[in-house]
This record gives C-alpha cells, sequence and structure tokens, in this order.
C-alpha cells in the first residue's frame, strides 16, 4: 500500500472519530473517578473504621491510572483546540471568549461546591475535613479562581478539590497558544507568549509539551490510509500505550516540591506521544454512516467530562465523611452514587452555558470598547 500525505489544510475528522474522541475523555474522566474512589475510600488512617488497601502496588496503581488519564486529557485538549479554533476562523475576542465561558462555567460551580462540602463537613467529620484542607483555606480558593495555584512552584489548589490543579495548567496553555496564534508584527507582539511563558513558571511548561502534541496532530499532514486501517493501527497504538502506562513507573517525587505533578513529564512524554499518533491517525471518512444526531448526542455526554471531572472529589470526600464504608459494597455504592450526582449536576452545568456565553461576550465587547476609545484618544492627543 501506497502512503500519501494529504495537505495540511484537509483536517476534517469523521463523525465515527467525533465519537470516539467524546468516548476517549469520558473514559478518561470516569478513569480519574475510579482511581479517586479507591485512594480516598480505602487509604485511610483509622483501619478500624475504614477498609485499607495493604498492597502498594495497588494504591501506586491508582495514582498512575489518574495521572495518566490527565495526561490524556492534555493531549485532547491540544488537539480540540487547535482544531476548533483554526477551523472555525476564530478570532482573537471570540477565542478569549470562547476559553474563558468553557473554564469558568465549571470552575466557578466547582469552587463553590467545594467550599460547601468544606462547611458541611466542619460540623458532621471534622476529621475528614482535617484530611482535606491545608494551609490557609480563603487564599488557596482565591489563587485557584484565578489559575495562579500551580505558577512556577505553587501547589496551592484546595485539597478538596485536587483536580483543580490540571485546570490551572489548561489555562496558562490556553493563553501561551492564544498569544501566539494572534501575535502581531510588534516586538511586544511577539513577546508576550514569553512573557506568559516566564510567569507559567517551569512546572507548567514541563507538561505543555504533551499538549503541543495534540496541536502538531491535528495540523500535521494525515496518511491517506483506508479507515478500516486507520482504525486497526489506532486500536494497536492505544493497546502499546496501556503497557507504556502499565509498565513506566512514575517518578518517586511524583507529587512532591519542587514539580509536584510534573514530576514524570520525561515519561509522560511517551505517553504523550503516543496518545498524539492515535489522534493524528483519525480518520476523515467513516466506515458506518452516522447521522448528525448520533454525534450530537455522544457530545452532550462527552461535554459532561470537564464537570465529572471538577465535581466528584469534593462529593467522595463528602459521603466518605457521611458515611462509613466497611465493605467493597459500599465503596460501589458511593461510587454510583458519586458518579450519579456529579453527571446530574453536569447536565445542569451544560444547560446553563449559556450565561457564560452572554457574560464573557459582554465582557470581550466592553473590553474591545475600552481599547477602541483609548486608541482613539491617543491618536487624539498625538494630532
Amino acid at each position: 500500500m501506497k502512503l500519501q500525505l494529504r495537505p495540511a489544510d484537509s483536517s476534517r475528522i469523521s463523525g465515527e472519530a467525533s465519537i470516539f474522541l467524546d468516548l476517549l475523555r469520558l473514559v478518561s474522566a470516569m478513569t480519574v473517578l475510579i482511581c479517586h474512589i479507591g485512594i480516598v475510600l480505602t487509604q485511610r488512617p483509622h483501619q478500624d473504621q475504614r477498609i485499607i488497601i495493604h498492597d502498594p502496588h495497588v494504591i501506586d496503581n491508582l495514582y498512575k491510572a489518574s495521572h495518566s488519564a490527565v495526561i490524556v486529557f492534555f493531549a485532547l485538549s491540544g488537539f480540540v483546540i487547535s482544531y476548533t479554533t483554526i477551523n472555525k476562523r476564530r478570532d482573537v475576542w471570540q477565542y478569549t471568549q470562547a476559553r474563558l465561558s468553557r473554564l469558568y462555567s465549571v470552575l466557578i460551580p466547582a469552587l463553590l461546591l467545594s467550599a460547601a462540602i468544606e462547611c458541611l463537613l466542619s460540623v458532621v467529620a471534622p476529621d475528614i475535613l482535617g484530611e482535606n484542607t491545608r494551609g490557609p483555606t480563603l487564599l488557596r480558593f482565591l489563587l485557584a479562581g484565578t489559575y495562579l495555584n500551580e505558577i512556577w512552584f505553587f501547589s496551592a489548589a484546595p485539597p478538596i478539590d485536587r483536580p483543580l490543579w490540571s485546570l490551572s495548567y489548561e489555562f496558562w496553555y490556553y493563553v501561551i497558544f492564544g498569544l501566539w496564534l494572534y501575535r502581531g508584527r510588534s516586538t511586544l507582539s511577539i513577546g508576550l507568549p514569553l512573557v506568559a511563558c516566564l510567569v507559567a513558571g517551569p512546572k507548567i511548561l514541563a507538561l505543555f509539551p504533551i499538549w503541543l502534541m495534540g496541536c502538531v496532530a491535528c495540523r500535521l499532514p494525515r496518511l491517506q490510509l483506508s479507515p478500516r486501517t486507520a482504525w486497526l493501527t489506532i486500536f494497536l497504538i492505544a493497546i502499546l500505550t496501556i503497557v507504556e502506562i502499565s509498565v513506566v513507573p512514575l517518578s518517586p517525587s511524583m507529587g512532591q516540591p519542587p514539580l509536584f505533578m510534573s514530576s514524570s513529564f520525561a515519561t509522560d512524554y511517551l505517553a504523550g506521544l503516543l496518545i498524539g499518533a492515535v489522534l493524528w491517525l483519525l480518520p476523515s471518512a467513516d466506515i458506518f454512516v452516522h447521522g448528525a444526531a448520533t454525534i450530537s448526542k455522544f457530545r452532550k455526554y462527552g461535554d459532561l467530562t470537564f464537570s465529572i471531572y471538577l465535581l466528584h472529589l469534593p462529593l467522595i470526600i463528602l459521603f466518605s465523611g457521611i458515611f462509613t464504608p466497611t465493605t467493597f459494597g459500599d465503596l460501589v455504592a458511593i461510587g454510583f452514587a458519586v458518579t450519579v450526582l456529579a453527571t446530574l449536576l453536569g447536565f445542569y452545568l451544560e444547560r446553563n452555558r449559556a450565561f457564560w456565553n452572554d457574560f464573557f461576550a459582554m465582557f470581550m465587547k466592553n473590553l474591545r470598547h475600552l481599547i477602541n476609545r483609548m486608541q482613539t484618544r491617543g491618536e487624539t492627543d498625538k494630532t
């Protein structure tokens, strides 16, 4: 079979590929949820009251699977942001509005939920709250709300919602990518992405290549493979990725200063490269015909992953404080309850995304108007 390269602008993906992406991010979010159930509910200091996992390898594998799922998210994010931004021909204002509205539509509810659960635990289970707070709580919430909780060598996300660490990474990747994509020809415009990199710091930048692997997978000319061959190759690479994640250990300093969740960046690059290869091979033609309604249905479920990812841990900690799991069945019941609750909250938040879109559309409009007025006043003063 002769291999050919398609032009870079032929970046359309098939309906089946779109469904695959939605399923991949949903599976990744559920992987994090299941791992956190195992970590939070089974690793307690009071052995007479909790189920304890004695095998350290099991705990290590839970951490590894959870971290690997986040690596999948980063590569997926780079691919999807590059695809939607370039194909929809968004300008800098539309790009900023889309990114901010998407982030804050879940970040604000996640912070509010976490704060409410902390208040409730202070009454019903102060010992559980003590295990999931550290340092000045209000400051941590403020830093997380402004995406400053992970810059340089900080690790200041509220412990009750630890997945917020990755949201800070995502924010700075959006900023750097946007400043580079929409840069002008002036020295200032060219230097702004470097300024953003300096603010973000080495810890966030350490995993940036994984996000960029997703961008490259979107823009790189693709092999002219038949859909069946492409899916078979994707399946084989996916198996190789699972083997790599299972075999290659995380850094012993994972979660510890100075790099915290970026400590395994070298081995994470290999997983990111494999995931990028999967995204690069996504076919542009379908094997089976899928209607727009089917694709839209999967998209709605895929959009829930953001909410499930950010809302599940505070709910797990809440249930672990209210109930005392003593059997595996208790863990399954709590896991089911958390999944249902996070999904329902996700549906509610997705239905109200229009509020955040409208809010940031108005914000961008006023900001643009203010900038135009300042420019006009500056030109008037010169004359």
